[in-house]
């Protein structure tokens, strides 16, 4: 049984050995794959319905050109895009340097993917896009999206960084909008810096290469981007065992509430999310963070900033536009105050996972409320 007291407090840390290899640097590319962007290409299309892939620097890149492209139709000027308050910064920096309003909406309470229901009423004569992050590899409920984005002749961007391999009822994400973008970068799947934009055919990706130019990724993100992909299935499933594996080990810890795997939902893994239920936990998530942090389990508070708060968003906007008033944005408020986030990794091992399972009973022993019944 690992030491009841704290690491912060003196106590011997659950885990002293780093927590996760480099898997990467264990791994040798292979040497047919060639490392093209002609291969690159090959293995996007085959994440998503065989759609063409255009390659990009990196993920802000990425979603300039997606965003672009759904919206191409009308003038900046006129052009406000739906996007959740939470997990879509890039993709707000991006718009907002193209000129355009962006629009932040609620998030579903279990998923912290952009609310079907919140959505609806947000919607104006502006609104030309709605953007859809699949936050931490959870699908979102993409037939009600649709659905609302067909009635208000929205165009659907879906940014598939943290949801590479996840799908929907069996449709991979990625081909149920108009268009998507891809970046990778530290923590996800992909790692190297790079980015690719997926329209819906051949004619879509000859206007994207056009506006993208000639300057396409670094050969090295190229390559590392590639070898990752070939490797995807192996890596899904062995962050899926180990996801499970935990899953299965907290399933009893008061106050805790595992990942969320929502229903007609094959997730991407891009991390392990936790819920602390605040009724029955007294550290925030950044003390929690911290606590499992000194018992050798990395873990971050997953959110930061809120789109709804932010001033460039706020000014475009105008601060009277009742769209995002406070009290429009209860769901991200609370999970703001009750998500902390576990890197997942295919080196991972069931031991690996009895460790951290270890460190956050250890830790959740230490932060019961006292008054709570």
């Amino acid at each position: 049984m690992p030491d009841a007291q704290l690491a912060l407090d003196g106590g011997t840390p659950v885990r002293l050995a780093p927590f996760v290899g480099d898997e990467a640097a264990r791994r040798s590319p292979s040497a047919e794959d060639g490392h093209t962007l002609e291969g690159l290409r090959a293995a996007l299309a085959r994440l998503v319905g065989e759609r063409p892939a255009v390659a990009c620097r990196n993920r802000e890149e990425a979603l300039a050109l997606a965003i672009r492209f759904a919206t191409r139709e009308h003038p900046p000027e006129a052009i406000e895009i739906a996007m959740p308050t939470v997990g879509a910064e890039v993709a707000a920096r991006a718009a907002l340097a193209l000129g355009l309003r962006v629009l932040p909406v609620d998030v579903d309470a279990d998923t912290a993917n952009i609310s079907a229901r919140a959505l609806a009423p947000a919607i104006t004569e502006r609104t030309r896009a709605v953007l859809v992050t699949h936050a931490f590899g959870h699908p979102a409920t993409m037939p009600d999206l649709v659905r609302i984005a067909e009635r208000y002749s929205l165009a659907v961007i879906e940014d598939i960084t943290e949801s590479l391999g996840a799908d929907y009822a069996g449709t991979p994400v990625g081909t149920m909008g108009a268009v998507a973008a891809f970046g990778g970068g530290p923590g996800h799947v992909v790692t190297a810096e790079i980015g690719a934009v997926l329209p819906g055919d051949a004619e879509g990706a000859a206007v994207l290469e056009g506006w993208r130019g000639p300057t396409g990724p670094a050969e090295a993100g190229t390559a590392a981007a590639l070898d990752a992909l070939g490797h995807l299935d192996e890596e899904l499933l062995a962050r899926r065992q180990a996801a499970w594996h935990l899953t299965y080990e907290l399933r009893a810890v008061r106050g805790v509430s595992p990942m969320h795997h929502g229903r007609h939902v094959r997730h991407g893994y891009d991390r392990y999310v936790l819920r602390l239920r605040s009724v029955l936990w007294s550290r925030s998530v950044e003390e929690t963070a911290a606590a499992l942090a000194a018992e050798g389990i990395p873990a971050t508070a997953v959110i930061g900033s809120m789109l709804h708060e932010d001033r460039d968003v706020i000014e475009r906007l105008g601060a009277g536009d009742e769209r995002i008033q406070p009290e429009r944005f209860n769901h991200a408020r609370q999970l703001a105050s009750e998500l902390i986030a576990i890197p997942l990794d295919g080196a991972l091992t069931s031991r690996d996972m009895d460790d951290v399972a270890d460190a956050i009973r250890k830790v959740a022993a230490a932060s019961q409320r006292v008054d709570a019944r």
